[in-house]
């Protein structure tokens, strides 16, 4: 399954312009033991103490927010593969119809294969849409909103001490 998890990765890396973006770009991780990885902006709140009341709350969210995604990782191979492509192919044929100067292989699409792309592609934003809602919810009701946990992983990026004592949090 992590081959599948990596290409999907790759899938959302490439995108679908046509997909809403997550409103932060979270992105999974393959070790719970690490302190997410990824880049925000920072700005003069994130300057803001973290608690450790709050960083409990982060750990717990960081974790439901794990398993959300992994979760809709494993629905997005699903739906296409259940509309009968590879996520290889489906990632080729996205390529190919974000960039005109793709290699033929990708741009030679039947009509079938295009239709199996469409479905697959309309499931995939579905599936993304609530994601993003689940995520919200999770991270809600451990008591944060997204601006503060974001602040929080920003925290977390900046500051090793913190994410030690997250790290921590996240093995016991």
């Amino acid at each position: 399954m992590k081959h599948n998890r990596l290409t999907l990765s790759t899938l959302l890396a490439v995108g679908l312009s046509c997909a809403t973006a997550f409103f932060f770009n979270f992105q999974p991780s393959y070790s719970q033991n690490t302190a997410p990885q990824t880049p925000i902006d920072s700005g003069s709140e994130t300057e803001k103490e973290v608690s450790q009341q709050e960083l409990q709350k982060f750990a717990q969210a960081y974790q439901e927010v794990q398993a959300i995604q992994k979760s809709s990782e494993t629905k997005m191979v699903q739906a296409v593969e259940g509309e009968g492509l590879s996520p290889e192919r489906f990632i080729e044929i996205s390529k190919s119809q974000q960039n005109a100067e793709s290699d033929s292989k990708a741009t030679d699409v039947s009509t079938e294969e295009q239709a199996s792309f469409e479905n697959a592609k309309a499931k995939i934003i579905e599936i993304r849409q609530t994601t993003e809602s689940d995520m919200t919810q999770a991270i809600n009701k451990q008591g944060l909103e997204i601006p503060r946990f974001n602040e929080i992983l920003t925290a977390l990026q900046q500051d090793s001490q913190l994410r030690e004592q997250f790290q921590q949090m996240m093995v016991n």
